[in-house]
């Protein structure tokens, strides 16, 4: 089978590289369609911008499948931050179930960023806020790793985690 963007061209001439990416040099239409023929192989063009344009020993249907799964690996969304919001003040059950949440997009493949908030009076106790989001994070049951540290920023901290791919 030959790639029928190759009719399309109207070439008289075309440059022939090998499964092994050697060239072969340059043959008209008829005699790369016989070579291809002979070693049981298609013709799939590489390139037309070249001067003499670029064909390809190679099976066409596994050319066709390449060329799909890359597409599709390219459709696929990368990964996304994820922003789940705790309070200084959070109480327990609704850490529980923040920390589900976390778990469901981490599954995703997600990277998220805890933030806990802290107004007032608060600001003054970080190292409580720091104590409250460890054990947060411990309730969490999808294996993570840190991809930020706690860090303070004015009125919240945050911590960015990803889960581990094994």
């Amino acid at each position: 089978m030959i790639d029928p963007r190759i009719y399309k061209l109207k070439i008289s001439q075309m440059r022939l590289v090998g499964v092994d990416g050697a060239q072969r040099g340059v043959f008209s239409v008829q005699e790369a369609e016989k070579i291809a023929h002979d070693e049981g192989l298609d013709l799939v063009l590489v390139t037309d911008k070249a001067e003499i344009p670029v064909v390809k020993l190679a099976d066409y249907n596994k050319f066709l499948y390449e060329q799909k799964k890359e597409l599709k690996e390219k459709k696929k969304p990368k990964q996304q931050l994820k922003e789940i919001k705790i309070s200084f003040t959070e109480a327990e059950g609704d850490m529980a179930r923040k920390a589900k949440k976390i778990d469901e997009f981490l599954e995703e493949g997600s990277v998220v960023q805890i933030r806990l908030t802290m107004k007032g009076r608060q600001r003054m106790h970080a190292e409580f806020a720091q104590d409250k989001l460890r054990i947060f994070l411990e309730k969490v049951t999808i294996p993570y790793k840190l991809v930020n540290d706690i860090k303070k920023e004015n009125a919240f901290l945050a911590v960015t985690i990803a889960k581990i791919n094994k």
